[in-house]
């Protein structure tokens, strides 16, 4: 899947070989609007056939939670999307494994709303379709609250098989779902697992010591073991060095704030959460461009804004990260800035 920007619009683009496409999954796209599957259209080219998904405006789950931990509700909202989702696809006679579920493709508003997605065009291939999603939950998830962990750990286990919507959805509804499993490792695993009484998910119920079992990919972050300190090594103080500094000078608009970007990633957007500056120029959507710092220097990433992030004039969006000098003018949407980096001690 590849990003590009035309006609003042982001696609999300999905390319495929002729002899490999789905044509059911074409004609459907064609005919029938769903819900829950992001606006589309078709572009032919040889022997190459481009599906182009619109999400001007709209942030992928995984950037939704890259700087925050997924809570219970959370999680809750994407299984009953993927669920909603599924329905919609059985009645138009399509399957599950027909939408793409990586969060890399899962859209939606960056202030809430319920998720849409994009169909795979090519043929259904022999792949789990839930693997990345799953492996998201367990490295996103807030270990710090129980309820949200006994929801992770239970979708992972639910995610198997072609009723995977179903079993995920009955997690959500408190219904019975997910049987234990014990093991030789089932007492390590538990471990890392806070107890509790609860109906849903993974703790549904009292205080018991069994414990499924979870692929390698999906294990918890190791816990420190109890008792050892960390290691501190000490070094002589050196001479102090100059380190860079950046901002942005605003042009063309006497009444806009220098902005000074003091940490990174710097988020630029109008949301009150969630970003680093809030920008309130015309046209600024809720999260509009982030700010890296690297090896390389300095660069900026078009966050899939609706008007689009430019520097030196031309349109980045779809073009990942791009680096940036001393000098160079970077517009959000209709807001002129002129990027500084200059020396400090």
């Amino acid at each position: 899947m590849n990003f590009c920007r035309m006609e003042n619009r982001n696609y999300a683009v999905d390319e495929c070989s002729e002899e490999n496409a789905s044509r059911i999954v074409i004609g459907m796209l064609r005919e029938t609007r769903l819900k829950r599957v992001l606006p589309v259209r078709f572009r032919y080219v040889d022997d190459r056939i481009f599906a182009e998904y619109d999400i001007t405006g709209l942030q992928p789950l995984a950037r939704l939670y890259e700087r925050q931990p997924l809570k219970a509700a959370d999680i809750e909202n994407v299984i009953d999307s993927i669920y909603k989702a599924n329905a919609e696809l059985e009645e138009n006679l399509l399957r599950p494994s027909d939408l793409l579920l990586s969060p890399e493709y899962i859209f939606r508003q960056a202030d809430g709303g319920e998720y849409l997605f994009c169909c795979r065009i090519e043929k259904s291939m022999e792949e789990d379709p839930y693997k990345d999603l799953m492996k998201f939950f367990m490295d996103h998830v807030d270990y710090g609250d129980k309820e949200s962990v006994g929801l992770a750990y239970s979708a992972v286990k639910a995610a198997e098989g072609i009723e995977a919507p179903i079993k995920m959805f009955a997690l959500i509804k408190d219904e019975p779902h997910v049987e234990e499993e014990s093991g030789p490792m089932a007492e390590e695993l538990f471990e890392k697992i806070p107890t509790v009484r609860k109906k849903r998910g993974f703790f549904h119920r009292k205080q018991t010591k069994k414990a499924f079992l979870l692929p390698e990919e999906y294990a918890p972050p190791a816990a420190k073991p109890a008792g050892v300190a960390e290691r501190f090594v000490t070094k002589p103080l050196e001479k102090k060095l100059m380190q860079l500094a950046y901002r942005l000078v605003p042009e063309k608009n006497e009444n806009a704030q220098i902005i000074e970007i003091g940490v990174f990633p710097f988020v630029i957007g109008s949301m009150r959460e969630g970003v680093d500056c809030v920008l309130a120029g015309e046209g600024i959507s809720r999260l509009h461009a982030k700010m890296e710092k690297g090896d390389e220097g300095i660069s900026v990433e078009d966050l899939n804004s609706s008007n689009g992030t430019y520097v030196n004039g031309e349109a980045i969006f779809g073009k990942g990260k791009v680096m940036l000098s001393d000098g160079d003018h970077i517009t959000f949407a209709g807001s002129e800035y002129r990027l500084e980096i200059y020396g400090r001690i």
